[in-house]
């Protein structure tokens, strides 16, 4: 009988919870139309990907107050400033619009585009970088005879070496070894 009376109080606290929970969700997520026809407007004037400073639009109405927010922080300005990278980067941007006490906050996935000359220039980089590791890696560290230097035959790579200590014939270094 007492087991029975447990799972019964159970049970109505489970379905009490369950109904609650159904009843907030719904408060929660109801938006009035004038914010939800704003919203869909801000959202149409936003661009899905920029490569300079964007301004982001304001609203049509008085009554309705609207503030951006990236990671957190409040815009002072409604303009996102574009900063070049060598990448693409996603920004995420929260919008938050009021009106008569009501709010709604929704966000936006914005990509800001590389700098091309920027990334050309890491590219290059990056790859002299692999060169110079490629052939490194191939040479030893102290030298006991000449030695035949490497050919990495790269597509659209020249490599040339010199030396100071040496003379280079035929892509050998021949080290004269000081006499004794």
């Amino acid at each position: 009988m007492v087991k029975r009376m447990s799972f019964l109080i159970c049970l109505m606290l489970i379905t009490v919870f369950v109904v609650s929970c159904a009843v907030f969700s719904e408060r929660s997520t109801t938006v009035s139309p004038i914010l939800e026809a704003e919203s869909q407007r801000i959202l149409e004037l936003i661009p899905e990907e920029f490569s300079e400073d964007i301004m982001l639009p304001g609203t049509l109405s008085s009554d309705i107050d609207v503030a951006y927010r990236i990671d957190g922080e409040t815009l002072n300005e409604p303009m996102i400033s574009y900063v070049a990278r060598d990448h693409h980067s996603e920004i995420e941007l929260e919008i938050v619009l009021d009106h008569d006490g009501d709010s709604h906050l929704f966000y936006v996935t914005l990509l800001q585009l590389r700098d091309e000359t920027l990334y050309e220039k890491t590219q290059r980089e990056d790859h002299i970088e692999y060169v110079f590791n490629e052939i490194s890696e191939l040479l030893p560290e102290e030298l006991t005879s000449n030695v035949t230097l490497p050919d990495l035959n790269l597509d659209g790579t020249e490599i040339s070496y010199t030396s100071d200590c040496g003379e280079i014939v035929r892509d050998r270094l021949q080290y004269d070894f000081p006499s004794e």
